[in-house]
């Protein structure tokens, strides 16, 4: 039976980025981006490397939500110690033990680490993270297919619409719908200034938690790379990232259609949760009062994240 997963010896906050688990001592990492951002590519570029190990989704921020009420009253006892640092300690290690189960069947992995589409936080004091954005106009264009598609949450709150349940009847009816008719995406102004506004509300977060990082302000690394940087030059990028690990990029193995590590797909479907990913895909679909709606949602995020110099695009 393999030995189970629990904390390394040894003293200081780099000992909390790391487990041991099956033989050997494990560091782990963290990937995070806004949905639709490229979050699953970055994953699938670094385990080319027979070193890197990720999955996922986790969304530990569930877990962590819960241990903060658990210990936000004054009246809980968890509120006070010992019992709250007890808490934060058992957090740490519900994190370092589910990503460590996964090494189960990765004995080579000597990094193991979890892709959730969530914003930017530090829950393992010294872990290494990994920022992927990209441009919240495709992000935009790429969740609403996907939200209609499937009947997801954002489009769930707003389904009271009929302008928005008729789109997904006519997609249901059609799943090139949307390819047909372009224009009829981003027709529904409360469901595309919500996702608009999302996405500017976790670059907001983002971009600040990554400041804080770089200043020493939290215990963590970050390594940023947008979407579009990997897709126009993948190997300079993916070797960058192993190098951030420790790692030797000559060991990894080449990028190919069949790992899907390849910039963007051969077909663009609709119905499935891996579209053609490219870059500029928003010029197709942003017609009408929807480059507005964005604009005011978003237009500071979209030129603080370097995307436009100014509104006048």
């Amino acid at each position: 039976m393999p030995h189970r997963p629990g904390r390394p010896a040894g003293r200081g906050a780099g000992r909390l980025a790391a487990v041991w688990a099956f033989g050997r001592a494990r560091k782990l990492f963290f990937i995070t981006g806004h949905a639709r951002s490229g979050t699953n590519w970055l994953a699938a570029l670094l385990m080319r490397h027979p070193s890197i190990y990720v999955d996922g989704e986790y969304y530990f921020q569930e877990l962590k939500r819960g241990f903060d009420a658990f210990r936000h009253e004054s009246y809980h006892r968890a509120s006070r110690e010992p019992a709250r640092t007890v808490a934060e300690s058992c957090f740490q290690d519900t994190i370092r033990l589910c990503i460590a189960a996964c090494a189960i069947d990765h004995p080579n992995a000597e990094w193991v680490g979890d892709r959730t589409p969530r914003p930017l936080e530090v829950f393992l004091p010294g872990a290494p993270h990994f920022v992927i954005i990209r441009d919240g106009r495709d992000v935009l264009v790429s969740l609403s297919i996907l939200e209609i598609a499937v009947g997801g949450p954002v489009y769930q709150e707003f389904a009271h619409s009929p302008e928005l349940r008729q789109l997904r009847e006519e997609f249901l009816k059609d799943k090139d719908f949307f390819k047909k008719n372009p224009g009829r995406l981003l027709s529904s102004e409360p469901f595309t200034r919500a996702i608009s506004q999302r996405w500017a509300a976790q670059m907001r977060h983002d971009l600040d938690v990554m400041r804080k990082i770089q200043a020493g302000d939290l215990d963590a690394t970050v390594f940023s790379v947008t979407y579009e940087e990997l897709h126009q030059n993948p190997e300079r990028h993916r070797a960058r990232m192993y190098q951030f690990l420790g790692l030797d990029p000559a060991k990894a193995l080449p990028l190919t259609v069949e790992s899907e590590t390849l910039p963007g797909f051969r077909s663009d479907n609709h119905a499935s949760d891996r579209r053609k990913g490219v870059v500029g895909d928003w010029h197709t679909y942003f017609d009408g009062p929807c480059k507005d709606w964005f604009k005011q949602a978003a237009g500071q995020e979209l030129i603080r994240a370097g995307y436009e110099p100014s509104n006048d695009w």
